[in-house]
């Protein structure tokens, strides 16, 4: 088993590929990236490949610079804990990308993620999104997004939230969710069982807010009686 603490570092420009990677071997791992200070052009890549192992990994109080267009802030499998981050600089694609540890059957913490108090800015058109949940991710049921405040700055279909995959007994509680371009709040094209959606707050200059279960929603009000 390995366990690992990275912390207090300055990483800069263009290293690539896979910083944080544990794929495949058989092991129950533990890496804890805290407080870090991340200036690149390619995003951060940090995969837990569970592979039926308990794992743990923590991405916390880390800055994150983003300095191209299309580079995504945080690809994210199988992590336990996005906390106290700050990732800003991403444009024309997503902050987090959010998925499971390709275990779905197998009942440990690295098939929900705990997502909090962390602030995000992104830019830019088309499908720019803050926090992406892909089609086809194995994440699990119990995932939870708290206490985070997002800046999207981009226009028309530009997206705080963007779901393509459905994880149930999804949590969104106490965030603000601003979109001052003119972008929407939320995607997510199908209903979801045991969702526990409350106390955010939600900012768009544009007039859609967003689009759940395949309508789409320009008030608050008629959002909250839909879900």
């Amino acid at each position: 088993d390995v366990h690992l603490l990275i912390r207090d570092n300055i990483f800069r420009e263009d290293f690539n590929d896979r910083p944080f990677n544990k794929s495949h071997n058989n092991s129950n791992d533990t890496i804890i990236v805290e407080s870090n200070k991340f200036s690149n052009e390619y995003g951060i890549y940090f995969n837990m490949y569970g592979n039926g192992y308990q794992n743990f990994s923590v991405f916390k109080n880390n800055e994150v610079n983003i300095t191209a267009s299309g580079r995504e802030g945080l690809w994210a499998r199988g992590l336990d804990s996005i906390i106290g981050n700050r990732i800003v600089g991403v444009e024309n694609t997503y902050a987090i990308l959010l998925q499971g540890d390709a275990t779905p059957n197998w009942s440990n913490s690295n098939d929900k993620t705990f997502i909090a108090n962390n602030y995000i800015e992104v830019s830019g058109a088309g499908t720019t999104s803050a926090i992406n949940i892909p089609s086809g991710t194995d994440l699990g049921g119990g995932t939870v997004i708290a206490h985070n405040s997002i800046n999207q700055l981009g226009a028309s279909t530009a997206r705080v939230l963007v779901f393509e995959s459905y994880p149930q007994d999804l949590t969104v509680k106490n965030n603000i969710f601003a979109a001052p371009g003119g972008g929407e709040i939320l995607y997510l094209p199908q209903a979801l069982a045991n969702l526990d959606w409350d106390y955010n707050c939600y900012y768009t200059s544009g007039n859609v807010i967003g689009n759940y279960n395949g309508t789409n929603y320009s008030s608050v009000s008629a959002l909250g009686a839909a879900m």
